[in-house]
């Protein structure tokens, strides 16, 4: 999915607050610009920021969110998801509060709308940058289940691509974020709290309407 106007300033400054927060990169030297997304002139890091969305999933993620977000206790929340005739899905609970739900029950991510949405990226070389990256919101089928075969698979695929230029990708999806070297084919796993995250959301809002005054 491109990225426009102020949502494309809202994840393009998340991206450069959680690779900050979760990962140790430069924060005061990473600028939001263009072509890429993210440039760090000093450390001579460039990172484009893109999202991968399906349709489906995306609308029910937001329904869920919606029911998540109402006054219904965490039980009554996984009833009424559950009992819905609008879709089959699977509720993971954490700390009594709903932290994902996955788009059909029982059944683990598929790999292939973000391994789409990173071949879109492929090929288009950024120049003046030592390292260049790619960071990919994924907001298809949560990957909790089959975590590790899931993003070997995004790997496998995409390092078949000779026009592959992205030394490292990140695949973030709310709560966990994933490191993939390119070169040696490995990746590393992170997880954050719901209340950081929440509130990396919420200074990525507060810097985007700041900007705009």
């Amino acid at each position: 999915m491109h990225l426009h106007n102020e949502e494309t300033d809202y994840y393009q400054e998340l991206a450069r607050l959680k690779l900050h927060r979760i990962w140790g990169f430069d924060l005061d030297n990473m600028g939001v610009i263009a072509r890429p997304d993210l440039q760090d002139h000093k450390n001579s890091i460039g990172i484009e920021v893109v999202r991968s969305t399906c349709k489906s999933e995306e609308e029910t993620y937001k329904w869920v969110e919606s029911i998540n977000d109402s006054d219904l206790s965490t039980n009554e929340k996984i009833k009424e998801i559950n009992n819905s005739k609008k879709l089959r899905v699977k509720v993971i609970t954490e700390n009594n509060q709903i932290v994902s739900a996955s788009w059909s029950a029982g059944m683990p991510g598929n790999p292939d709308e973000v391994i789409e949405c990173i071949k879109k990226k492929i090929g288009k070389k950024y120049t003046g940058f030592s390292t260049i990256g790619l960071f990919v919101f994924v907001e298809t089928t949560p990957i909790d289940e089959n975590f590790d075969s899931y993003v070997m698979e995004i790997i496998q695929q995409v390092a078949e691509y000779k026009e592959n230029y992205f030394e490292m990708i990140f695949l973030d999806q709310g709560r966990t974020s994933c490191r993939c070297d390119m070169e040696k084919k490995t990746f590393e796993r992170k997880t954050i709290t719901a209340e950081e995250k929440n509130q990396l959301e919420e200074e990525a809002k507060d810097a985007v309407h700041k900007n705009k005054k």
